[in-house]
């Protein structure tokens, strides 16, 4: 019979998947002075490694395979592969080349004895002496790791954690750069399970999120993603998704250490896309000990709960002797609080408001100050127009009814005594120093050219200069 090959003469190939590809078709090569062409490559492959790349070679080479008739993928019993090769189903046109046939689950032991052969081998049995199987030089049956070794210089582990992982991801691993691999020599099963969980942080998430979901879609996939995941997860965060659950993840991203820390920094990057995660929170959080354990930046209840408090605190302003110290001293306390994810989900609405309620404070703590009208113009749209701008912000950033009673209950107890004084002083400088009568039938300005004049009867000069930005923008 004709005997296939190993030249050694192949340069390195670009990924392991160009390398199982030059290697198929160098099975063909012979000594054309004392051999003739083979006739099949015969492919066997006990232990079925290369199931998942059957698929993708037969657009590269004339390739049938054994097993349950389906003519789409070129797939059938071996009296009608036999048909095939025969040339009797002109239905069937193959490519040029070598037909290889592909042997899931055939040894080429199972081959070898025509008498012991099983029944539903033997049409193929004879095919051993006409063609050649594709084999290494030590006769043995391509794997994984002996291609990767043998054709690329990569070598690969031999415990089982290591093995299960190279089938898990022969998908993956077939279009990994050669390079890379070699960087990665000895690979081993974590570095096999991350190829196909490449952002093990999203993934995390994306489970949390919806556990009955994300297995079904991973166990689908044939590059049996949930066992790589699962992998990843045991060895880098401590868990195992079947026997722990989401409850036990949960855990350990309400009080973060180690590598959980990325896993929340992922989730406050783009917390919208994980809509589940807050009532996942909330069932995982464990019972405080006792009133005086602090709360947590990460627990949704925390964040609630706080929120209630600065609430309950707005609403006492009305009685506080200096709500303009009391406010700044709550901003000091709750205003970190619009970094974290809770103020992106909408869940901190009056920590987002104590900012235009900080503003204010610090603008109504500037004395109103004493003068002339014309001075005290001046001094007003120099800077004290922004307590008129910061309360009208804080009015308008909650919605919520109960939100928006304890806005109001500190808008008024910061704004109307500065209000009131400002008015009063002014109404002080008019009487000592009236204003002249203003012109009447003045005309407006002659504008320049591209420049529009808007006139507003008794435009607000804070909404005016907020117009002004809105137009500059």
């Amino acid at each position: 019979m004709a005997r296939s090959e190993d030249t050694g003469t192949l340069s390195v190939p670009a990924t392991p998947y160009q390398a199982l590809l030059e290697a198929l078709r160098s099975a063909t090569s012979y000594n054309r002075a004392d051999m003739v062409s083979p006739a099949v490559v015969l492919w066997t492959d006990k232990d079925r490694h290369w199931e998942d790349a059957v698929s993708r070679l037969q657009a590269e080479l004339p390739l049938l395979t054994l097993g349950t008739y389906d003519s789409e993928t070129l797939t059938g019993p071996a009296i009608w592969l036999r048909c095939v090769l025969a040339g009797t189903l002109p239905e069937v046109v193959l490519p040029e080349g070598v037909p290889v046939i592909y042997l899931p689950g055939v040894g080429r032991a199972d081959l070898r004895a025509v008498e012991d052969c099983p029944k539903e081998l033997q049409p193929l049995a004879e095919l051993q002496y006409r063609g050649v199987f594709f084999t290494q030089k030590n006769a043995r049956d391509w794997t994984p790791a002996a291609l990767l070794q043998n054709r690329l210089g990569v070598s690969v582990g031999e415990d089982a954690a290591t093995r299960e992982g190279l089938a898990r991801s022969l998908a993956k691993v077939l279009d990994e750069p050669a390079a890379s691999l070699a960087a990665n020599s000895p690979l081993r099963a974590a570095y096999l399970n991350e190829l196909l969980t490449p952002d093990p942080e999203r993934e995390v998430l994306l489970w949390m999120n919806d556990p009955t979901g994300y297995r079904s879609r991973s166990e689908s996939k044939a590059s049996s993603g949930w066992e790589a995941f699962r992998e990843v997860c045991k060895k880098q965060y401590g868990f195992d998704p079947v026997t722990d659950g989401e409850i036990t993840a949960a855990r350990q991203l309400g009080e973060p250490e180690g590598p959980w820390k990325a896993v929340l920094q992922r989730f406050a990057e783009a917390p919208t896309r994980y809509p589940n995660l807050p009532a996942l929170l909330d069932r995982a959080q464990p019972a405080r000990d006792t009133l005086f354990e602090p709360r947590g930046s990460y627990w949704p209840r925390d964040n609630r709960e706080q929120e209630d408090c600065l609430r309950d605190a707005l609403l006492a302003l009305r009685d506080d002797s200096d709500p303009v110290e009391r406010l700044l001293a709550l901003e000091a306390e709750h205003g970190e609080r619009r970094s974290l994810v809770w103020a992106d989900l909408g869940q901190s609405p009056l920590a987002e408001a104590l900012l235009p309620l900080a503003d204010l404070s610090r603008a109504v703590a500037e004395t109103a100050g004493t003068g002339t009208p014309e001075e005290l113009a001046t001094r007003y749209t120099s800077g004290g127009w922004k307590a008129d701008h910061a309360a009208l912000e804080a009015l308008s950033s909650v919605e919520a009814e109960k939100d928006s009673a304890a806005v109001r209950v500190a808008v008024g107890a910061l704004y109307r005594p500065w209000l009131e004084e400002s008015a009063r002083r002014f109404q002080q400088a008019v009487a000592a120093a009236p204003l002249p009568n203003p012109t009447v039938n003045a005309q407006p300005p002659e504008a320049e050219d591209g420049v529009c004049i808007l006139f507003t009867d008794g435009l607000r000069y804070d909404v005016a200069r907020y117009l002004a930005v809105l137009l500059e923008e």
